[in-house]
């Protein structure tokens, strides 16, 4: 049950991810042993610029540098295994380097 906390914000897991398309393809990923497709992104770090933090995501996490546009889309999605809602935010990227090779 929600429960306000006078001086409190709201406290979440956000998570951030890319629509990162070439042409007509789009970038989807998915970690080791996890058995769904996602598209590419993270988690923010407290106090991290978040345009910031998801070229950092991806830099990790498939080692190429992007562009980061505006969001397009917000949606709430519940953990499949703890069931806490969970915010996202997709944004709009394209690659710095085209002709760099993604690391999967």
């Amino acid at each position: 049950m929600a429960q306000e906390i006078p001086g409190a914000h709201l406290l979440a897991e956000i998570g951030q991810k890319i629509l990162l398309n070439r042409g007509s393809e789009v970038l989807i990923c998915r970690g080791v042993g996890d058995p769904l497709w996602d598209l590419p992104g993270g988690r923010l770090h407290i106090n991290e610029d978040p345009k910031e933090g998801l070229k950092r995501e991806i830099r990790e996490e498939l080692g190429i540098e992007v562009f980061v546009e505006g969001p397009f889309e917000v949606a709430t999605w519940y953990g499949a295994k703890s069931g806490v809602p969970r915010f996202f935010v997709v944004y709009g990227a394209t690659m710095q380097n085209e002709s760099d090779t993604i690391i999967l």
